[in-house]
């Protein structure tokens, strides 16, 4: 919706900013990650601002949203504490106007929902409105658009309609508070399919930036909520707020050309907030374009999500570095995702994604640590019934490939598991074992793995060896 509204008079010579503001209360959090995946994919950069954020699981779906580097473009405040956002906002927008050349197109997407109080709602107004007072918001230059959402996302004021600070700020005033339900993802599908397109304003030189600001108190998991003591911690938290403005700044504001120093073995170095991307040739994949991967594969990641598995943020990361590294290009590689406790859950199929970007961005799955059980030999069977099939993606004559992330601690039908793989191999599925962790059962991972094991299982014991062992599995994959 942003994709196609909210751009309507944008400029094509200018940064694209997209500010999501919502207290994270998702009604499907699952559409949600693949509406921030489309957006992502359309080159949209996420801002997010988490407001009174109360759970880890709130944290995490919100650092799903925002683009890389989350530790840039994502950061959270207090609103019950005025001050702070005044703070904030002052701090940004100065750094900005000394330091950026004032060319950004700002989407704000604001929440709406009854779970935002209505006297918070209104100091979220006043915050953005203190960012606009301060940029520079004039033809040629800052552009603001703005969208609300609770039940459903409406856009106000797509970017360039209002083309003089001033009536920016009248638009800002007269923002309703929606009260119902909070539809992250129909923010996020706006954001993406209205807002940000050329025929709303979008400038295809300007980077575009989503703010999504939002408490991430999960709707689902509630027992996962803490309540912060708010008088307690207020002194702590206006502490903190220079360095948030800090860092919101330095998400909007990138003078330097990442591409300067030419980081692409080959290929086309496009710069972007604070990265770049190198768009590779068909046959070379990598972040820089550095591997030769000509392959044909479909490829299944089957991910532990049990309690028992401690670093499932480590599993994800190893996913994530897999997926990227593969080569997407003219078809080549379809990739598909499950996770399991007890029970699995197919996340997406082999032919739901068709680019790197698309994968790696929905690879940010969440897990339910109080649900009890390991059943792997369940997940190899959904796998091969249900994901290696023609229905959901899986191509006839193309090598079939499934890594399975685990700490090998299967404890529910495991005498069945032998009997599950050997069934998957009997179907010329190729499988690997990447062992998660330092508490591993090395008998189950080479139980897993075809032969020879050193082709086929993998440790990650630390983030450290990430990259080192991201990179053995997909010498593995491309050769």
């Amino acid at each position: 919706m942003l994709v196609d509204q909210g751009f309507q008079y944008g400029r094509p010579d200018a940064r694209k900013v997209a500010v999501i503001v919502t207290d994270g209360q998702s009604g499907d959090r699952f559409e949600s990650f693949q509406q921030a995946a489309r957006a992502h994919s359309a080159k949209i950069s996420i801002l997010g601002i988490g407001i009174n954020v109360k759970s880890n699981y709130g944290r995490q779906q919100l650092n799903s949203f925002v683009s890389d580097p989350d530790e840039l473009n994502y950061m959270e405040v207090d609103s019950s504490a005025p001050e702070q956002l005044y703070v904030l906002a002052e701090n940004i927008t100065r750094t900005i106007c000394n330091e950026c050349d004032g060319r950004l197109d700002v989407a704000f997407l604001v929440d709406s929902s009854g779970s935002i109080r209505e006297s918070r709602y209104r100091i979220m107004l006043e915050f953005i409105s203190n960012i606009t007072r301060l940029l520079e918001v004039r033809p040629g230059r800052t552009q603001v658009g703005v969208a609300i959402f609770s039940d459903s996302a409406v856009v106000r004021f797509p970017l360039g309609r209002y083309r003089e600070k001033e009536d920016v700020l009248y638009g800002l005033s007269t923002l309703p508070y929606m009260r119902g339900r909070t539809n992250t993802a129909d923010g996020l599908r706006m954001l993406h399919d209205r807002m940000f397109k050329a025929s709303n304003g979008d400038r295809d030189d300007v980077p575009n930036v989503a703010f999504v600001i939002t408490d991430g108190l999960s709707n689902v998991n509630k027992e996962e909520t803490i309540p912060e003591a708010i008088a307690s911690k207020l002194a702590e938290k206006f502490d903190q707020m220079y360095t948030m403005a800090e860092t919101l700044s330095m998400a909007l504001c990138d003078n330097v050309n990442e591409c300067t120093s030419n980081p692409c073995v080959t290929g086309t170095c496009v710069d972007g907030l604070h990265t770049y991307r190198c768009l590779c040739p068909s046959e070379r994949t990598g972040k820089n374009c550095e591997r030769s991967c000509t392959r044909m594969l479909d490829v299944v990641l089957v991910l532990d999500s049990s309690g028992s598995l401690r670093q499932f943020d480590l599993s994800q990361e190893l996913a994530r570095h897999i997926a990227m590294g593969l080569n997407f290009n003219a078809g080549r590689v379809r990739l598909a995702a499950i996770t399991y406790q007890a029970e699995e859950r197919v996340h997406f199929d082999l032919n739901t994604y068709t680019t790197e970007m698309e994968v790696g961005d929905a690879i940010a799955f969440s897990r339910d640590v109080s649900i009890r059980g390991t059943n792997t030999a369940r997940a190899v069977r959904r796998m091969r019934n249900d994901v290696f099939a023609i229905n959901a993606g899986d191509r006839a004559g193309v090598d079939n490939v499934a890594i399975v992330f685990t700490d090998g601690q299967s404890n529910m039908e495991r005498e069945n598991l032998a009997a599950e793989l050997q069934a998957a191999r009997q179907e010329g599925i190729r499988l690997m074992a990447a062992g998660i962790g330092n508490e591993v059962d090395r008998s189950e991972l080479d139980m897993i793995g075809n032969v020879p094991m050193p082709n086929n299982v993998f440790y990650l014991r630390h983030i450290d060896d990430l990259q080192l062992v991201g990179n053995q599995i997909l010498d593995e994959l491309c050769s």
